[in-house]
């Protein structure tokens, strides 16, 4: 089974979203409270996937038990000036596996034909947030976004080419990041993903 990275998501969500637009305001980026510097080996070590890798945020089984109450999960998509919808619906969950199924939404708020579903293991979902201890920093971070206000890890890439990327994961809320965005390397953010609503899988 393919093992498809949190960054490559990144850039599939970058360019749909240079291909429609909606009304939505960016995130309050006053409300980050950047509060210190985390030291990889104080996470669980369980959650480290590969030798030199850093832990991850959650566990497999972490993921999996929050799904059923926070499986249903809508973000904002920003690019430049252009904005759009993009909706993840974790389903047919077991204890190895679930299916995911993204929907992207256009300017007046319709499902575009952008859609896809595939299944994926707990375990997959877990080492999309596997990085090499050499390539990131996490800290934690209080952020403020229309979904709420979290107290998150931020783990930055800041040798992403060109830039960095900056993935937020919520403590309280395991699974994707709450808020990602990439930053070129004039210090500008160039995308931006972040959560606004979060629902039971129904």
């Amino acid at each position: 089974m393919p093992r498809v990275s949190l960054f490559a998501i990144l850039a599939l969500c970058v360019s749909i979203t240079a291909c429609s637009s909606i009304g939505i305001a960016p995130a309050d980026l006053s409300a980050f409270e950047q509060t210190r510097v985390v030291d990889p080996s104080s996470l669980p070590q369980e959650n480290v996937i590969e030798p030199g890798c850093v832990p991850t945020p959650f566990s497999a089984k972490q993921i999996h038990d929050a799904m059923p109450e926070y499986g249903g999960r809508y973000y904002a998509l920003r690019g430049d000036s252009e904005s759009s919808m993009v909706y993840y619906h974790f389903d047919n969950i077991t204890a190895t596996d679930c299916s995911v199924e993204t929907m992207f939404f256009d300017h007046e708020g319709l499902t575009s034909d952008t859609k896809t579903e595939h299944h994926v293991l707990w375990t997959d979902l877990q080492k999309h947030a596997s990085f090499a201890r050499d390539e990131i920093t996490i800290t934690e971070v209080r952020l403020a976004l229309i979904a709420g206000t979290f107290d998150c890890w931020n783990y930055t890439r800041d040798d992403a080419s060109p830039g960095r990327d900056e993935l937020y994961f919520a403590k309280d809320l395991p699974g994707p990041p709450v808020y990602m965005r990439k930053i070129d390397a004039a210090g500008a953010v160039v995308f931006e993903m972040e959560l606004r609503d979060f629902a039971p899988v129904k």
